[in-house]
């Protein structure tokens, strides 16, 4: 639909963050900077890149039967 690639993390991202500021409370963890390294090298992404055809034209216009909308708000200039 958006024709945008999209990378998502575990389910479990809550869980992983507040293990994470529970590290840096208790000083195992010294700054933020290490949470991000410990947190990159801990999961592992899943990247999703888009497919060009007619497929998002049907998905958008079932979303759009669903919900009884009939247009949505453009996006803003700065996002696409």
């Amino acid at each position: 639909i958006t024709q945008r690639p999209v990378s998502a993390g575990p389910t479990e991202a809550t869980l992983l963050g507040n293990a994470l500021v529970q590290l840096m409370a208790t000083g195992d963890v010294a700054n933020d900077t290490e949470m991000r390294e410990l947190s990159a090298r801990s999961i592992e992404l899943q990247h999703y890149a888009p497919v060009d055809g007619a497929g998002g034209d049907a998905i958008f216009g079932r979303f759009l039967e669903v919900t009884g909308l009939t247009s949505v708000r453009p996006m803003h200039a700065s996002l696409r």
